[in-house]
């Protein structure tokens, strides 16, 4: 169906709710398929005990079915309350969370648990997550109609930036430690650490709400 090289490379999509606490996780992840890596991210999660009790998510949002435009994200996603994103660029994979919900209103949000992670990364390194610094908060994430999840926004760009058409255009970016803290392994790895040298073809946000 026209299949292009870079759509081959996309990277999955998907908004999830957490409804609840459950016994059992449901995990409709096509790009976290690794369960320590499931387990890791949701032991990241505010208020979240993985020993005791597991979170059920609901897809909201995945490029690869709902599309790549940045409308089509906001009219699934925005309003939803705290969500993940995972996102996929070649083999490498990383995200983000957010407890307030996206918008398309323009400007920022405040967070205060807002956090970027990473499980795959190009130079191998042990997953990590990257939390917001106190300096960082007002600016935690940037909520524009014609933006895709984007984290830290302001005169000095994104930590985490996804465009609009993300899987032809290659204005996305990574740019670690201005509103997000690296540890010490990450540290100097800003804009490669996330992802190759190639630029993104796709995206992926997940909703979350206690």
């Amino acid at each position: 169906e026209g299949v292009t090289a870079l759509n081959e490379l996309q990277e999955e999509a998907g908004f999830y709710r957490i409804k609840g606490m459950l016994d059992e996780l449901k995990f409709n992840s096509e790009i976290l398929t690794n369960n320590e890596h499931r387990d890791l991210l949701l032991g990241w999660l505010p208020h979240q005990n993985t020993e005791k009790r597991r979170r059920r998510l609901c897809l909201l949002f995945r490029a690869s079915r709902d599309g790549f435009l940045a409308s089509t994200f906001h009219s699934k996603c925005d309003n939803k309350g705290p969500t993940i994103t995972i996102v996929q660029s070649e083999e490498n994979i990383f995200g983000g969370f957010t407890e307030e919900s996206w918008s398309s209103q323009g400007g920022y949000a405040n967070c205060k648990e807002a956090f970027l992670f990473s499980m795959v990364n190009p130079r191998g390194l042990k997953p990590a997550k990257m939390p917001l610094s106190q300096d960082g908060q007002k600016y935690a994430i940037c909520c524009r109609s014609d933006y895709g999840p984007t984290f830290r926004g302001g005169r000095d760009g994104h930590d985490l930036y996804i465009s609009g058409n993300v899987n032809i255009s290659a204005s996305s970016s990574v740019c670690l430690g201005d509103a997000y803290d690296t540890c010490d392994a990450y540290k100097g790895l800003y804009d490669t650490i996330l992802r190759s040298d190639y630029f993104f073809t796709g995206k992926s946000i997940f909703n979350v709400t206690n």
